[in-house]
Parts: C-alpha cells; structure tokens; sequence
C-alpha cells in the first residue's frame, strides 16, 4: 500500500477541501496492484488499510470518499501495462 501510495496517490492542503472517490481509489488499487503484485484486498480491507495510514472518510451528496488525496493521474484503463 505504501508504494500505491507513494506512486499514484496526491496529498492536498486540507483548506482545499478535496475529497476522491472510495470506489476511484479502489479501482486504481486494483489496476496497481494487478501491475505491481500488490495484495488483492476485498474494498473494505483496502479502505481500513487507507484509515490505518491515516487518511479520513467523508461523505458529501451521497459519495463516499477519502478526504485532502487525489490519483495523480486518472487510471489507466486496464489492458495497458
């Protein structure tokens, strides 16, 4: 996780109030991990992992997210290694 971390993963002045997607985040893990033979987390697993390392659920119109992280870049679509 760390490495996702590291790799796909901006962190953002909490002023800014940026919040991703649970599900963007998930899918980008799975895209990652399947490249770079990281576990295969169920999504709970990989959101309580998120929370350990610190970073904070929130919800706002029904989406629930994690709140100051954003992808670096969106995820490549799954066919390109």
């Amino acid at each position: 996780l760390g490495q996702w971390i590291t790799d796909r993963l901006h962190q953002h002045d909490p002023r800014m109030m940026v919040m991703t997607p649970r599900k963007v985040l998930f899918d980008d893990w799975l895209w990652w991990a399947d490249i770079n033979g990281g576990p295969k987390w169920t999504a709970k697993s990989f959101y309580l992992a998120l929370e350990e390392r610190g970073y904070t659920q929130t919800a706002r119109r029904g989406d629930r997210g994690f709140k100051y992280i954003a992808l670096v870049s969106p995820t490549p679509h799954w066919g390109s290694k």
